[in-house]
This record gives C-alpha cells, structure tokens and sequence, in this order.
C-alpha cells in the first residue's frame, strides 16, 4: 500500500476525540487509585466543504462555460477548544466520560475579472430564472461555521499485552451544526445593453442541523518507555435530527426567490486521531498527561444548498449534499486524581 491510499484510508477510517486513556495497566510504574479525570484540548483546524465554489474564471475567448476554471477557495486554519472530564468506576476497567468540542470559522473569499475589457466571471450560485448576463465583474463569498458537539462515552479498558490496550466504548453524540453563506455578484455585461454597473444578484443561504445519534469506536495505546505512548482512535456515528435550509436570492432583475425547507434526516459521520502522548504519576496521588495529535472529522450531507439550472417554471434544481471536514493539530491535557 503506498502512501497516499494509506492516507485515504486513514481519512477514510476517521475517529474521535484525543486520548480517553487506560486504567490498571501492569506496566505503569503506578497503578493508579484515581477516581476522576478533567480534560483540556486546543484546536487548530481547518474546516472545508464541497459544493462551495461560487464562481468561474474565464480562460480563453469562448464563452462562458467552455474554457474557463472553477475558483478554489482557501480554506484557512481557525483555532477551537475541547473540555471534558470522566469517572473511574471500582476495579479500573470502567470509564464514563463525557467531551464539549466548540469550532467557529468564518472565512471570506472575493474574485475580480475582466476579459477582453468586459465582465467575465461566470455565477455559480445563480438562478436561470429571469437573467441573461453573460458574466460579472465581481463575486464575493463568505461562510461562517458553528459547530458544537456533545459526546457522552462509556469505555472498557483492555489489554493484549502490559504494553497495549484496547479500549472500545459506546455511548451518544449530541451535534449542533449551524452554517450561513452569503454570494453576491456585482457588475454584469449585458451582449445588448453592455457594461451594467448597477446590476448585482445576492444569494443568503442558511443551513441548520441539530441531531442526536448512538457513537461507537475504539482507542488503542502502544507504550513505549520513559512515559510515552502512541495512540490511535477512531469513532463513528449516525445521528437523526433536523435540516433546516433557508435561501434567499434578490437581484436587481427580478423580484427575487425565498425557499424555506424543513427535513428529518440520518447523517452519518466518521473521525480519528493519531497522537504522541506522555504522562506522569506522583506519588501514586495524581497523574498528568500530555498529548499531541493529528485529528480529521468528515459529516456527511452536511451541504443542503439546493441549486437550480433551468428557466422553466417549476424550475428543475438539485441538492449540493457536500460533506463537512475538519482536520488540524490538537494539544490535549488531562489531569487524574
């Protein structure tokens, strides 16, 4: 397997929070009386989409559409946090723990073309009902994330041998996923009336998902000496709840479209984090760990932006249905006692 379908199948995988680790391990140099664990992680993610390129850049002199490129939009790295804590039940083979994950992101995007002179960006995000424009000078684009989870685990604690455990745990996730986008062009070429400098067209697109599903994964931990270790999690879910979808198109044209929609949904997702960790105990009273990880999260169907591409009445449209990720660094810190 070379690297880059090892990769595949890693985000493939995809997994959990970072390090809910082991209790009673023979290996420890303190085998741990602790009863009760507090959990702190810094984020660094970068949150991306499908289905969220908003305009086309023309490429050669034919029209729009043929030579052109679709716009990439950067997706920059925004900073979130994850606090937790647990219980230890008698015997040390029993968690219960319980994890908050909080990520906002806000980006914005613009684009700027001319060809030949004229206006030449194609919208992508437009209606065909009631326009003509063959491109437009400028497009602006902006998406603001909210995204809070909720996980509540309860994991069993065993061993393949003193040095590598196994924990498989069950239990619920809670997600509330709210997302607004904002596309607006401005500054049309008309092939008969020409440049139109007051002529734009504005999309506003809400899309909220609030849902509850049962959770289901597993952490492996590999000790290596000295109070280090390599860990590997990952989890799935698959939650139920609400989309609610709102898009409001006004442009100066036509008198405007507002579709409001209302959906009951499963949506699975999946994540995984692969980290360094190293821990402490003192004087068997207290434990502090640190760790360093890599972590990815994919949500399925979490694009509900519904497009139309025909003029008729009733026009005919489709479902973006892109897939929300987040990937990036995290720095996790848990302290027992």
């Amino acid at each position: 397997m070379n690297f880059k379908r090892a990769k595949q199948l890693f985000f493939a995988l995809a997994p959990l929070s970072i390090c809910a680790m082991q209790y009673g391990n023979p290996a420890e140099e303190c085998p741990p009386p602790f009863r009760m664990y507090t959990m702190a992680d810094y984020l660094y993610w970068q949150a991306s989409e499908d289905g969220l390129e908003y305009a086309m850049k023309q490429t050669s002199s034919n029209a729009i559409g043929i030579g052109t490129s679709v716009n990439a939009i950067d997706f920059p790295f925004k900073d979130g946090f994850r606090i937790g804590g647990g219980l230890v039940f008698p015997g040390n083979d029993w968690q219960m723990e319980i994890n908050w994950t909080r990520f906002y992101n806000y980006i914005r995007d613009i684009q700027q073309q001319t060809f030949a002179g004229n206006p030449s960006l194609g919208g992508l995000w437009m209606s065909p009902l009631g326009h003509g424009y063959i491109g437009w000078r400028d497009a602006s684009f902006s998406w603001d994330l909210k995204f809070d989870t909720l996980d509540f685990d309860l994991l069993r604690v065993g061993f393949a041998n003193p040095n590598f455990s196994l924990t498989p745990h069950i239990g619920l996730k809670r997600a509330w996923i709210k997302q607004n986008f904002h596309v607006r062009y401005e500054t049309a070429f008309d092939p008969i009336a020409g440049l139109l400098s007051n002529s734009y067209y504005d999309v506003r697109y809400g899309n909220d998902f609030r849902s509850i599903g049962p959770r289901i994964g597993l952490d492996t931990k590999l000790q290596m000496g000295w109070g280090f270790s390599i860990v590997a999690q990952t989890a799935a879910s698959l939650l139920y709840g609400k989309v609610h979808a709102h898009r409001i198109d006004v442009s100066s044209q036509f008198g405007g479209i507002d579709i409001v929609e209302n959906i009951n949904r499963f949506k699975p997702m999946a994540q995984g984090t692969i980290a360094l960790e190293w821990s402490k105990c003192f004087d068997k009273a207290a434990r502090l760990l640190f760790c360093i990880g890599y972590d990815a999260e994919i949500w399925w169907g979490q694009n509900q932006l519904r497009s139309f591409i025909s003029s008729a009445l009733p026009s005919s449209n489709y479902k973006a249905n892109g897939a929300l990720t987040l990937k990036g660094l995290d720095v996790h810190a848990r302290f027992d006692f």
